[in-house]
């Protein structure tokens, strides 16, 4: 059967932890308390994180925020190829498939772009705080008969597509080291499979 594949990004098709790891040692380079830096990083990811609100937020000099927001660019563009997980690029070839991904706009197309993957995908969608992921499926479905299946890693985001009563098949992503892969959910293989690569979905 035809299906429509909607793809979470970070956790699900890229390893956005090893990037978080950079960013938390960056900062701690500058003296700051390495707790303090993730705090805020946690309180930012919910709304559309980067890296220059991290280091403003913070309190670094301007001049320090530029070259910690240079020195970041730099290393989304040379290592991001090598952070998409393995199975992802076969799995892409000939599915019709959507990335919607939540955040910054121009900051999570740039990680595509350096990983690329935006020529391998149907398209991209990025959701904020103001426009949730359960507003992008409603608006693909509403474009489409195709039946859409869903992967992300973050159950928050499923559980808000099944509360939504979105005719959507939901799959959970279980990448091992990525943020939300450590807690269990009570819906977990329940309303929603867990898979822990791409390939569970051959």
């Amino acid at each position: 059967m035809t299906r429509h594949y909607v793809l979470d990004f970070d956790g699900t098709l890229f390893d956005t932890e090893m990037f978080w790891k950079w960013i938390v040692e960056r900062f701690t380079r500058e003296g700051l308390e390495r707790e303090v830096v993730r705090d805020l990083g946690e309180q930012l990811f919910p709304l559309k994180y980067t890296v220059e609100k991290h280091a403003r937020g913070l309190g670094l000099v301007e001049e320090t925020v530029r070259s910690i927001v240079e020195e970041f660019d730099e290393v989304t563009r040379s290592t991001s190829p090598s952070l998409v997980y393995p199975d992802v690029l076969s799995f892409l070839n000939g599915r019709p498939s959507t990335i919607l991904t939540h955040g910054e706009e121009a900051f999570q197309k740039f990680k595509i772009a350096s990983a690329g993957l935006d020529g391998r995908i149907g398209g991209v969608r990025i959701a904020g705080p103001e426009y949730r992921k359960v507003k992008h499926l409603e608006e693909m479905l509403a474009m489409s008969e195709t039946p859409h299946l869903f992967v992300d890693d973050n159950p928050k985001e499923l559980l808000r597509v099944h509360e939504a009563g979105l005719p959507v098949e939901l799959v959970r992503m279980r990448r091992e080291g990525q943020r939300h892969a450590k807690d269990d959910h009570e819906l977990d293989d329940q309303v929603w499979r867990v898979i822990r690569s791409l390939n569970e979905l051959e």
